[in-house]
């Protein structure tokens, strides 16, 4: 599978489970994230998504999306919403 396809994958579950997170807060997310910032999450994981599938990837050092550095500095490592945009945002700068 190509790198470009894995990160598809990983950004649509990333989107997915932002979404689950917005229909059904959980108090662990909401005591580490709000609302807004899932929202500005799931808009830059729809950017990244679209340059994707119109196969116009920016160059390496134009793809971060700055979710995994704010998660990785203020979230909980235990949680899996965490770690899901984390792998997404790796997957994408990795292509």
């Amino acid at each position: 599978m190509s790198r470009q396809n894995i990160a598809r994958r990983k950004i649509e579950q990333a989107i997915r489970a932002i979404d689950e997170a917005l229909h059904q807060p959980s108090i662990e997310i909401l005591s580490v994230t709000s609302v807004n910032q899932l929202e500005h999450f799931k808009e830059r994981l729809l950017e990244a998504l679209a340059k994707i599938m119109e196969d116009n990837v920016p160059d390496r050092e134009y793809r971060e999306l700055g979710i995994a550095k704010l998660i990785t500095d203020q979230w909980p490592y235990s949680l899996a919403l965490g770690a899901t945009l984390v792998e997404a945002e790796q997957a994408y700068k990795a292509i």
